[in-house]
This record gives structure tokens, C-alpha cells and sequence, in this order.
């Protein structure tokens, strides 16, 4: 009676946790994930990876740039010594950093989405322009993108479902095998 409640009321066994987000499994060839995401320039990515690397860009770099100006104005009231001085440049020198490494996953990002629109990288800065961003906006953001493998790379949607595919059937082969043990137990 313990064994069959250890597997559930029919004896199968407890579903396997898998997590299929867009950065557990990257469609890049090397399966470097996020730090390919973010900081190179080569390959393409998925919208859900496009919009979820520029959601995490700015929830991690926003409020570290709110938290250094909040700091900065305290320690200019402080005193007007050299030491208060050389903490707002330090300070300024973090901004700066923070900003600098922002802009470069940003546009690492829109350059992998510009690759699978089959578009130059160059196409990325198209966002900076007044109205044409716009056009920007709805080519990286909204539209999908090759299906078939382009001058960037395969593609990335058609390399997670079959990395999908072979999950399910790695998943289905392990099921039938504890199944099987299940029954052989009783």
C-alpha cells in the first residue's frame, strides 16, 4: 500500500519538473544561454527571448541607477570636502558603467532579432531614429521571424522544438521505464 501512494493512486509515477523557459535552453549552437544573449552579437533569438532579455535588462539596471542618484544628492549635502567630491565621481563613473553595459546586451539583443527578421544587425539602429522606430518596434518586437535557417544561423524556434521534441520523448521513454518497474513490483 506505501509503494503504490509513493507513485500516486494508479502507480504512475510523480511528472518529472522541467522549466522551458526562454533562457534554460538558448537556441544558440554552444547552449550558452544568457551570457550569449546579452553579450554577443552573433546568432538570432526568439521574440520570447527578445522581450524577456530586455525586461531583464531593465529591471536590473533601472533601480541600480535609481539606488546610485538617490545616494549621489546625500553625499554632495554632506560636505564639499575632496572626499565627498571623489565619491560623486566614483559614483558617476557606476552610472556610467551601469549605462554603457546596458546599452551593449540591449543592442546585442536587438542585433539577434534583427538576424532572425533576416535582417542586417545594422537594423538596429533604426530604433534610435524619431518614427522610424516605430517600424523598429513592430519588425523586432511583434513580427515573427524566419522559419527557415538564413545567412545568421538556423532557426531558433525550429532548434527549441526539436530540443521539445526530444524532451518529450526522453521523457516518455523514462514514464514507460517506471511504469514498467511499477507493475513488475506488485
Amino acid at each position: 500500500m506505501a509503494s503504490d501512494m509513493a507513485f500516486g493512486r494508479r502507480g504512475a509515477p510523480p511528472p518529472s519538473p522541467q522549466w522551458n523557459g526562454a533562457f534554460a535552453r538558448s537556441a544558440d549552437p554552444a547552449g550558452n544561454g544568457l551570457v550569449w544573449l546579452l553579450g554577443s552579437y552573433e546568432g538570432r533569438c526568439r521574440r520570447s527571448q527578445y522581450w524577456l532579455g530586455r525586461l531583464g535588462v531593465f529591471a536590473c539596471a533601472l533601480p541600480a541607477l535609481i539606488a546610485i542618484h538617490l545616494v549621489s544628492p546625500s553625499l554632495a549635502a554632506a560636505a564639499a570636502d575632496v572626499g565627498s567630491l571623489i565619491a560623486s565621481v566614483v559614483l558617476a563613473i557606476m552610472s556610467l558603467a551601469i549605462i554603457l553595459a546596458s546599452l551593449w546586451a540591449l543592442f546585442a539583443i536587438d542585433v539577434k532579432r534583427s538576424h532572425d527578421r533576416g535582417w542586417s544587425g545594422w537594423f538596429s539602429l533604426v530604433g534610435l531614429v524619431p518614427l522610424l522606430n516605430i517600424w523598429a518596434f513592430v519588425e523586432l518586437g511583434c513580427r515573427d521571424g524566419e522559419t527557415p535557417a538564413n545567412q545568421y544561423g538556423p532557426s531558433p524556434k525550429a532548434a527549441m522544438d526539436q530540443l521539445d521534441l526530444e524532451t518529450r520523448r526522453r521523457t516518455a521513454r523514462r514514464e514507460a521505464a517506471a511504469y514498467e518497474t511499477a507493475w513488475r513490483g506488485r
